[in-house]
């Protein structure tokens, strides 16, 4: 069976829209219901032709989309994966196991385009607009047109994709109608894996062997393998043993490193925000409950899938990384193969995105702190002793404002106020105020709390009204681990804070993207 074929006893059951039969030989029939002109049937040929529940537009699983007469593939203006599709004309399904080069294909190698003035059977109702596909449209259509009965009829044809896991599968369409009724609307193929063409080019990347159990193999972002004696000393950006993969971050190094998935397609992402990425932690070592743990990455944790029957490692299908560096530069990350160790995988350098969000905070409760991670860009729940909680970034109650710093927290905290338009602030000044006791607003002798002098002026107060409202003017926060972020205070009500911020990333000093 050639890489990447789905197993032989892949059962996918049937839904209301989708009939698989085995016709033996590694030849399925499909029949589905695309009768709908308003949303598209998405079949995963990786999975046997099971049918994904997604947004078409961002999602990498599917390989063959289905609206009436309309075959949308996966690749270029048709989707995010890369699926391509060639096709021969005059043979049939069983005259073929392997797919052409690009120079034997009839329609040589290609992906869906946008959408363009093409010609559409006057009797197929169109709903929402579609990308030019290599199967539906163009000068070659999978079908003959009858204009005098208006039928639509499949041609003599086989049709190559190249999946988006990277197999090979060759298509036939034999109908268009129902079965029962006679109905349009309800497109039937024929498909089975085949060998890939000769000319397939090599796959891009890096061989890295990494296969050995007990040491790491260390890389740079732009791939090169490095020597490191101390971990703590030395540069390097990902450490790879067997199946663990590792950045130069939190318990596995001093750098500013870190990870996180991606769902955009390999060739769409040229920058990536700042905002999400996952540093090292303790994560479990590969093996049964109790082999113990060890520094790793949860989200690069996910590169793999792993089969329990046959013990065997394959790189999951379509799973992108952005990887921030030791020293806060970015770059994607794909595994393309692995075998005992040895990987190849792709690295490619990528932009910071420092994109501009905005946060509703409800602090309406006076007699507790809710606090904020600028670097995740989510409210941190805390357990425990909250200044030795490195998590959170800055915490609000009423109007009081902490950062993680001074009597607020042990991180490396702070604030410092700025009369520059938000999109102005560019430079990251060098003085930032640290948490100290501060009195509690009301009448002297009300009290004291910890929070950030700078920050504690973020308001006007009406005394005759009692109302607040926010101060035209910005501030830059240092985040708990040093990072930095601005923010301005647009909005507040009883307690609940919109606020507009942006944040620079680990390890960087200026909000300007690259």
């Amino acid at each position: 069976m050639p890489d990447g074929a789905p197993p032989e006893d892949t059962f996918v059951p049937p839904t209301e829209r989708v009939r698989h039969t085995d016709l033996g030989g590694g030849v399925t029939e499909t029949q589905t219901d695309a009768t709908f002109t308003t949303r598209w049937l998405l079949l995963d040929l990786d999975e046997g032709g099971r049918e994904v529940d997604a947004d078409l537009t961002t999602n990498t699983d599917w390989d063959l989309a289905l609206q009436r007469f309309n075959f949308r593939t996966n690749g270029g203006a048709g989707g995010p994966a890369g699926v391509r599709v060639a096709w021969r004309d005059g043979v049939t399904l069983g005259d073929v196991t392997q797919a052409p080069a690009q120079a034997e294909a009839d329609g040589g190698w290609a992906q869906d385009e946008p959408t363009m003035d093409t010609e559409i059977p006057p009797e197929v109702p169109m709903g929402e607009e579609v990308p030019t596909t290599v199967i539906s449209h163009g000068e070659s259509p999978w079908y003959d047109y009858d204009g005098r009965t208006h039928a639509l009829t499949p041609k003599e044809r086989v049709y190559f994709l190249e999946t988006s896991a990277g197999a090979y599968v060759a298509m036939q369409i034999v109908d268009y109608y129902s079965p029962e009724t006679g109905d349009a609307g309800y497109p039937a193929f024929q498909w089975k894996v085949v060998d890939p063409p000769d000319d397939l080019p090599p796959t891009p990347g890096i061989d890295v062997d990494a296969s050995d159990r007990e040491g790491w193999t260390y890389l740079t972002l732009d791939g090169a393998i490095v020597t490191v004696a101390d971990e703590s000393t030395d540069v390097w950006d990902l450490a790879l043993r067997r199946t663990e993969i590792r950045t130069n971050s939190g318990v596995s190094g001093p750098g500013v490193g870190g990870a996180i998935e991606l769902e955009a397609a390999w060739d769409a992402i040229t920058s990536v925000s700042t905002v999400g990425f996952t540093a090292d932690t303790m994560v479990p070592l590969p093996g049964p409950p109790g082999s113990g743990e060890a520094p790793g990455n949860t989200a690069l944790g996910t590169w793999f899938d792993y089969d329990g029957s046959t013990h065997t490692v394959s790189p999951r299908a379509g799973a992108v990384f952005a990887i921030r560096g030791q020293a806060g530069d970015y770059a994607k990350l794909r595994v393309h193969n692995w075998a005992d160790g040895v990987y190849r995988l792709e690295l490619a350098p990528i932009a910071r995105d420092v994109d501009t969000r905005s946060a509703t905070i409800d602090a309406s409760d006076g007699e507790s702190w809710v606090r904020y991670s600028f670097r995740q860009g989510a409210l941190v729940e805390v357990e425990g002793d909250a200044a030795a909680d490195g998590r959170w970034d800055i915490a609000f109650s009423r109007t009081r404002v902490a950062t993680h710093s001074g009597t607020s927290g042990e991180g490396e905290g702070g604030a410092a106020e700025s009369d520059a338009a938000f999109d102005a602030i560019d430079v990251v000044p060098g003085e930032f105020a640290v948490d100290e006791e501060l009195p509690l607003p009301g009448a002297p002798g009300s009290g004291t709390y910890d929070g950030n002098p700078v920050l504690a002026a973020w308001f006007d107060y009406d005394p005759a009204t009692h109302a607040v409202s926010p101060r035209d003017v910005r501030f830059i926060v240092r985040a708990a681990d040093g990072g930095f972020a601005k923010l301005a205070v647009t909005a507040w009500a009883d307690g609940t804070y919109t606020l507009d911020w942006a944040y620079a990333g680990a390890g960087q000093n200026r909000f300007g993207g690259e």
